[in-house]
């Protein structure tokens, strides 16, 4: 006696594949598996909302951070332009009193001070040919006062 399912023969194969049985199963699984429950739907919100929380807290972080580059970024252009400025002058308008450069003032939300130094060098008959030359740059932020300082040296 010979039984063939879906076009395999019984005495073919070993094992007798059972076509109605497994039928009725994918039916019975695929209607219990057609959307969500609202538990899961519950759960992947609350997952997806904790991780959204994580990302956002980092934004302000990394903005801060970027403005704060910014700030010292301008802050060294600006100390870079006043070097430049007493270089221009010369060794002479330094050593002069008073300066002939100003040694105060601001730009826009940087406030800047120029201070002129001699410098003891030991060993070294001539210490009037060089000047230790500091510009302090400051600015506000976060109403927290910043200041950075940028050090040359001039010689005649």
């Amino acid at each position: 006696m010979r039984k063939v399912y879906k076009g395999i023969s019984s005495q073919a194969t070993s094992h007798k594949p059972q076509v109605k049985t497994c039928a009725l199963v994918h039916l019975c699984t695929c209607a219990l598996k057609r959307g969500f429950s609202l538990l899961e739907l519950i759960i992947a919100i609350g997952v997806l909302a904790v991780g959204l929380v994580g990302v956002l807290q980092i934004f302000p972080v990394g903005l801060r951070a970027s403005q704060r580059a910014g700030m010292i970024t301008k802050a060294a252009f600006l100390a870079q332009n006043k070097i430049e400025e007493i270089k221009m002058t010369g060794f002479d308008s330094i050593t002069a009193l008073p300066p002939k450069i100003p040694l105060a003032g601001e730009d826009n939300d940087f406030e800047w001070e120029i201070a002129i130094n001699e410098l003891d060098l030991n060993g070294l008959d001539n210490n009037d040919d060089i000047r230790k030359v500091t510009v302090t740059v400051s600015w506000l932020d976060r109403s927290k006062k910043m200041s950075k300082d940028f050090i040359t040296y001039v010689a005649r």
